[in-house]
């Protein structure tokens, strides 16, 4: 994973409502991960889809493990 790219593009949208927005408004995950790889893109980060795929089951594991 290209995690540099990724957590620095993280950052960006953190900052950014308007970035918050329109990845809010993807219903579904294919569509948001190749959102955010060309959003990304647009301000100067490179990472690929499975990076992104590979940031959402993180965030899905942690979740799931505050509640065991």
């Amino acid at each position: 994973m290209s995690s540099e790219g990724f957590e620095k593009f993280r950052e960006v949208v953190l900052n950014d409502p308007y970035l918050q927005a329109e990845l809010g408004a993807i219903a579904d995950v294919e569509g948001f991960t190749a959102c955010v790889v060309e959003l990304a893109e647009k301000h100067g980060h490179s990472f690929d889809a499975s990076d992104v795929m590979e940031a959402i089951n993180a965030g899905r594991r942690a979740l799931i493990e505050q509640w065991i």
